[in-house]
């Protein structure tokens, strides 16, 4: 991080190119999907899910270089507001010193 971030603050959206699963599926076999994010929600009693795929490659911010960790000091939500796409936000889980790497659970998401 390049300043200090509480708890609970917004950290940024993970911005990139909104691709359908089968897209991104080809982008990766492509061996280009490294910035891919697959959102997944779900929605009622379990009665629909949604797959959202991300590719922050071509048109990302700093956000896709965000790495991995089983103890993230972010999480993210997939947020809809007069939209069918989700945007993808990230909040600081804790408090985060600055230079701290900052990083998410890649298989988390709420």
């Amino acid at each position: 991080a390049g300043e200090n971030i509480s708890k609970g603050k917004l950290v940024g959206q993970y911005a990139g190119v909104i691709n359908s699963v089968k897209d991104a599926g080809a982008v990766y076999a492509q061996g280009n999907g490294a910035y891919l994010m697959r959102c997944q929600e779900v929605f009622g009693n379990r009665e629909r899910l949604v797959l959202t795929c991300i590719d922050a490659g071509p048109k990302g911010n700093a956000l896709r270089f965000a790495n991995h960790s089983c103890e993230p000091n972010l999480e993210w939500s997939a947020v809809r507001s007069g939209s069918p796409m989700p945007v993808v936000l990230f909040y600081a889980a804790k408090s985060i010193s600055a230079h701290d790497e900052i990083c998410f659970d890649y298989g988390s998401g709420k």
